[in-house]
């Protein structure tokens, strides 16, 4: 799809924000918008299941509450993108840059996240269950009441994340860097918290004896 046809349907989408019976919801589902400029566009509730936005981008992008499940984001620039209750489940977003990226709530359930970078990124009660975030920075990331469980974490780098009251039940850490973390009220499995180096973490994380134990 040409710039010029995307920039007609954001200028529709904008009218249809305003007042709905009036412009049209963007509607990407399944079309080519790899590398597409979508910086500082409001794709708030757009549709794009299945899109590829692989290389766009989407720098200070707003997309609150957009539907962007199964979408591949590899390689996207998301930097100060506004994704608060976005719909992720299953996307792409390997080798993104989601820095300082508003993630709040959002659902990145079963998402790879590998080796994608969310430093200073807010993701407070975020839902990312059986996510892949191989080799990801999260640097000073807040996850406070985030859902990691069965999420695949090994050697991602949390220094001064926030996982406070966060759900890491049956979640693979091998190698993760847990430097200045907070784990305050986590729920770790013993064998989880036996296999890592929290010596330099600090809160007291909340022991769970059931495997199966998954807070939304």
């Amino acid at each position: 799809m040409t710039q010029d046809a995307v920039n007609e349907i954001l200028a529709a989408h904008a009218l249809w924000l305003e007042d709905e019976t009036t412009g049209k919801q963007a509607d990407f589902t399944e079309l080519d918008l790899s590398h597409a400029d979508l910086s500082q566009a409001d794709l708030s509730n757009a549709i794009m299941v299945r899109t590829n936005l692989t290389g766009a981008k989407m720098s200070g992008a707003i997309l609150i509450w957009a539907y962007l499940s199964y979408a591949n984001l590899s390689h996207a620039n998301l930097m100060d993108a506004n994704l608060r209750g976005a719909h992720l489940s299953s996307a792409d977003l390997s080798h993104a840059n989601l820095t300082g990226a508003d993630l709040s709530s959002a659902d990145l359930s079963s998402a790879d996240l590998s080796n994608a970078c969310l430093a200073d990124a807010a993701a407070r009660e975020v839902g990312m269950a059986d996510a892949i975030l191989t080799g990801a920075s999260l640097t000073q990331t807040d996850l406070f009441g985030a859902t990691l469980t069965g999420a695949n974490m090994t050697d991602a780098n949390l220094s001064y994340a926030d996982l406070s009251r966060a759900n890491l039940t049956r979640a693979i850490l091998t190698g993760a860097k847990l430097n200045h973390t907070d784990l305050s009220g986590a729920i770790l499995a013993p064998a989880t918290i036996a296999g890592l180096d929290i010596s330099s973490a600090y809160g007291e994380p909340a022991v769970s004896d059931a495997e199966s134990n998954d807070r939304g």
